[in-house]
């Protein structure tokens, strides 16, 4: 996952941004999860794992899933500092015939102190077509944070797991 950013927003992470765009992408410097499957980990949804060519693969092992029953998880992303945000690049769960456990329905939240919540926008994200390399899908968002809370509402029909790649 990555946040997009203005350009006056200078101070925080940034990176992969053309320099003819108007926005950086920036990479959170930790994530936390409600819940975290086996090896699934969160950090894979930072680290860059399994993306190339701005394509992620179908890996399970570059991917985060909530564990067992999960179904509604949240995850909280640290951006490192205050920035001004423009969107969220999001990439699906995209692990072989595991579509239905990608992200349906999701809230996004901000916050300065990692506390206090302010409802931002919210989002429904297209199931991937696994095992094709999957591209991101961007969502609009706009607000100063230095945390991120997604508040995942639903997936695509898994009655157990949750997860995203990205």
């Amino acid at each position: 996952m990555k946040i997009r950013s203005d350009l006056g927003a200078l101070l925080c992470i940034a990176l992969a941004a053309p320099a003819a765009t108007l926005a950086q992408d920036i990479t959170p410097v930790s994530v936390t999860a409600s819940s975290t499957f086996y090896t699934y980990a969160g950090q894979h949804l930072i680290d860059d794992s399994g993306l190339s060519g701005g394509l992620h693969d179908s890996d399970y092992r570059h991917m985060w899933m909530a564990d067992t029953n999960d179904v509604t998880p949240w995850l909280v992303f640290d951006l490192g500092r205050t920035c001004s945000l423009t969107g969220a690049r999001i990439w699906q769960y995209n692990y072989y015939n595991r579509a239905p456990r990608g992200v349906n329905g999701l809230s996004i939240l901000l916050s300065n102190d990692g506390s206090s919540w302010t409802p931002a926008t919210t989002a429904t994200l297209a199931a991937a077509s696994p095992p094709n390399p999957e591209a991101a899908q961007d969502v609009a968002l706009t607000g100063t944070a230095r945390y991120v809370r997604f508040e995942v509402t639903s997936n695509h029909g898994d009655p157990e797991y949750t997860g995203l790649s990205e």
